[in-house]
């Protein structure tokens, strides 16, 4: 019923061509679909319906009565590979999307460059205001908005791609007067993005987009005065570099920047996370990620519980009372602290814990501070625990007292990754161990091999990521041998 009001508007009667790929691709209401085409062939009797030719024999399955065979008159766009580039004269708005290397060291990154994720300007997960936004956008000093994150969760939800397409239509309308803001993505999401909105972007220039390391807001309430652009920098690199689980990463966007406001006013001490599901699907490496991010030069502190089984596991961890054998070595987690001044902790295996630990944990967790067994106390204010555990939901229940449940911030069970995905982290590690190699020893290595590429991607079809990055370690090192002997012959 809006449609029919909104055609009687004169403006509508110049319209000669009504793009609709996106609408057969992802629609999830093909009955709406129907009644939205039909009702534009009556109310603009001389409209033209363009598609791109891969999805001409879709539309015609879904929809064998809309079109007539000879209505079919012509390509509008003829895609041969992922980066073909689109005639911008077609449409009434393309621009430029531009892209950063998702594989850089961010300490060798110099442009300081104000960019924010539009995952932090919407409202939610899967809902926004675009007058909202817009104003956000207008009392800021951004640049770049960056859509990482919302080209990796449509990879997930496709059936949303044309919601989130309105959008992005809306945001590039109203910028293109008003700004010189740019859109911007993460390399190994550049062909989707142009894939999902072809009518919208076109493949932009390589560039560098996050200050240097030294510049950004590390965690710290008496570090900085400020939490704004550099903590979105933090988070999408964070983020970005987590390959799969897009409600996780959203749970821990909000939660994060939550943890930073409260923390500042000593509201909250310890960001606490819970990731629990199969050995081999990122929840170590998450943990490895955060560490690396915040605290490039630092070890990430990690304890497994696998080894405190015991009743005596608390004195393993704290230390053992005085007058005890070792209580002069103090704990584990006393050592790894005092060697190490990363703020992020990974606790492994933790369904293994003692009642006892599970009881230490939650005191921490509420008080942000231990007492050791020699009466000294430890602050852990500002740190993240990352714990991560096998065990099923059934079993969480059973093993985690609810006391100790109910001071995680975030709870996540992460799931397999889907083959698209799998194949995204091996583009990126075979990237980042082809680029050591290349700076180790000044020889390039061709990921675009057809050959090659097609041996690394036969690995998506493993579920465990440690077996993937194993088997891609060892196909790249192979092919760096071929080429390094095939040097020497010469």
């Amino acid at each position: 019923m809006d449609l029919e009001d909104t055609l009687g508007d004169s403006y509508y009667e110049e319209i000669q061509l009504v793009e609709i790929t996106n609408q057969i691709r992802f629609s999830a209401n093909d009955l709406f679909l129907e009644t939205y085409i039909i009702t534009l062939k009556e109310k603009l009797p001389n409209v033209n319906f363009a598609i791109q030719s891969l999805y001409v024999e879709e539309l015609k399955v879904k929809f064998p009565l809309l079109f007539d065979e000879e209505d079919y008159l012509y390509e509008y766009v003829q895609q041969k590979n992922e980066n073909s580039q689109l005639d911008s004269s077609v449409f009434s708005i393309v621009v430029l999307l531009n892209y950063y290397s998702s594989t850089q060291n961010i300490g060798e990154l110099s442009l300081e460059k104000q960019v924010i994720s539009l995952a932090i300007l919407m409202e939610s997960a899967n809902t926004y205001n675009l007058s909202n936004i817009l104003e956000q956008l207008e009392i800021s000093a951004v640049e770049y908005i960056d859509i990482s994150t919302l080209v990796d969760k449509l990879k997930d939800q496709s059936n949303i791609v044309f919601d989130f397409q309105i959008l992005l239509y809306s945001l590039i309308k109203s910028l293109s007067t008003k700004s010189n803001i740019k859109f911007v993505v993460s390399e190994n999401l550049l062909s989707d993005a142009i894939n999902m909105f072809p009518n919208l972007f076109q493949k932009g220039e390589c560039i560098d987009i996050f200050p240097k390391v030294e510049e950004i807001t590390l965690m710290g309430k008496h570090e900085t005065e400020s939490l704004g652009r550099d903590l979105n920098v933090l988070i999408d690199i964070i983020t970005d570099k987590l390959i799969g689980h897009t409600d996780f990463k959203e749970k821990f966007k909000r939660n994060f920047i939550n943890f930073q406001l409260l923390n500042k006013i000593s509201e909250r001490k310890i960001l606490s996370i819970l990731i629990t599901g199969e050995s081999g699907i990122g929840k170590t490496e998450f943990a490895k990620i955060v560490s690396k991010t915040l605290y490039p030069e630092e070890k990430l502190i990690k304890i497994n519980f696998g080894n405190y089984s015991t009743e005596g596991a608390l004195n393993s961890l704290i230390g053992s009372p005085l007058g005890y054998v070792g209580s002069e070595k103090g704990g584990e987690l006393i050592e790894k602290i005092a060697n190490s001044k990363s703020k992020v902790i990974l606790i492994d295996e933790f369904e293994k814990a003692t009642i006892g630990i599970f009881n230490f944990f939650y005191e921490l967790l509420e008080d942000g501070k231990f007492t050791d067994r020699k009466g000294i106390e430890h602050n852990l204010d500002e740190y993240i625990i990352i714990f991560t555990s096998n065990m099923t939901e059934k079993l969480y229940l059973e093993i985690i007292p609810a006391a100790l449940r109910s001071r995680f911030d975030i709870i996540s069970q992460f799931v397999g990754l889907k083959k698209s995905q799998k194949t995204s982290y091996i583009d990126q590690i075979s990237k980042d161990l082809s680029h050591k190699l290349l700076q180790e020893f000044n020889i390039p290595i061709d990921l675009e091999i057809p050959e090659l590429k097609s041996k690394l991607y036969l690995l998506a079809d493993l579920n465990n990521l440690r077996e993937i990055k194993r088997g891609v370690q060892s196909i790249v090192t192979e092919e760096f041998q071929r080429i390094s002997n095939e040097s020497l012959s010469e």
